[in-house]
């Protein structure tokens, strides 16, 4: 399968989209072009406006953004809710026909990116069963939903490739209305279309940003065949990069990184023993992905025990480093986490967070 790459890095471009600054900037009346674009859906019961990633989603973004620009959007409904989960639309109009005048080509699926499908997220739609299928359809969801950070059975996720920034309020009510089944629509018979479906009234761009960076990302990975794997590596560690800003910020205190990749935060530094490769130790922890959700915490549930060697090779190292009492954060590369394999509740290439205290090493 081909991809309008170069359609979309040309479209993308200031010169062929001419367009100035912009007029109504909601994100706190920035000046001058920057990296995200900000766009506002209009909607008969009331405005979206959505934060688009141009770095972590560059392919989606322009293509989202020529669509826009193309006024493709204005007149079309969300036809699909599903209270507390999604709403998602982009491709049927209010009589509830497909809209296929200024329809591209479908682009490629951009779901191994760093960003999950969190409460607030906008993932684009894709056909089951046709990873690279995403066309025109977008949704939002409701809640967190990590099936859809997984591999399916044709092997990829959803790309996500933005959030909303205002308007969940409008969003849920959407979720909230009156459905039926519509034989222009047919999934497995579910009853997914409003009876009189909200109309995108008007969506456009708000705060300009930087177009030329845009159309610049898109021509690198065209250029450079950048492998899906390569990015997803360098995603991570721009994702790790942040947070340990954010968190020294917010504690005063410095991580230390090791050469293995793994970074930890002392919290409290403990005064017992440490233990061996080969021992048992008693814990207590949150474990989290970065950028997504929380997938264990026995804070809850009460600690628990595990032997230090473990395939997770990142959580071995730290423990082996920790003496009982001791309370630190960690930041686990894919590398020493799960890989790209993940779990059920982890998807592939996922950054994982700890907040471990070691309690107790158990005697062999």
């Amino acid at each position: 399968m081909s991809y309008p790459l170069k359609e979309l890095a040309v479209l993308c471009s200031l010169t062929a989209l001419g367009f100035g600054p912009a007029e109504d900037a909601p994100a706190g009346g920035q000046s001058g072009p920057v990296t995200n674009p900000i766009v506002r859906i209009e909607t008969t019961m009331g405005d979206i406006v959505l934060e688009l990633d141009a770095e972590r989603a560059p392919l989606t973004v322009a293509n989202f953004i020529q669509y826009v620009e193309a006024g493709y959007y204005d007149g079309t409904v969300f036809h699909r809710v599903m209270k507390d989960y999604l709403i998602q639309g982009g491709l049927y109009s209010a009589d509830m026909a497909k809209k296929t005048e200024g329809l591209r080509g479908p682009i490629k699926n951009e779901w191994e990116n760093g960003l999950f499908h969190t409460r607030g997220s906008v993932a684009m739609a894709r056909p089951t069963g046709s990873p690279d299928g995403a066309v025109s359809e977008f949704l939002i969801n409701l809640t967190y939903d990590n099936a859809l950070d997984i591999p399916q059975r044709d092997g990829a996720g959803y790309a996500v490739f933005g959030k909303v920034v205002e308007g969940m309020e409008v969003a849920e009510q959407i979720a909230q209305l009156e459905v039926t089944e519509h034989p222009n629509y047919d999934k497995d018979n579910q009853a997914v279309v409003p009876i009189r479906p909200p109309v995108m009234k008007s969506v456009g761009v708000v705060r300009e940003f930087d177009r030329e960076r845009l159309a610049a990302r898109v021509r690198e990975i065209e250029a450079a065949g950048t492998s899906a794997a390569d990015r997803a590596k360098r995603l991570a560690q721009e994702m790790i990069d942040e947070h340990v800003r954010k968190v020294e910020a917010e504690t005063g205190k410095k991580f230390v990184a090791r050469p293995s990749g793994l970074r930890y935060l002392v919290v409290a530094p403990g005064a017992g023993p440490s233990p061996g490769p080969s021992q048992r130790v008693r814990v207590d922890f949150a474990g989290s992905v970065l950028g997504g959700g929380e997938f264990m915490n026995t804070h809850a549930s009460g600690p628990k025990v595990y032997p230090v060697e473990s395939k997770l090779r990142g959580w071995s190292e730290a423990l082996q480093l920790m003496a009982v009492g001791a309370r630190w954060k960690l930041v686990l590369p894919p590398d020493l986490g799960y890989g790209s394999a993940g779990r059920p509740a982890i998807p592939p290439n996922s950054v994982l967070l700890f907040d471990v205290e070691l309690l107790e090493v158990l005697p062999d």
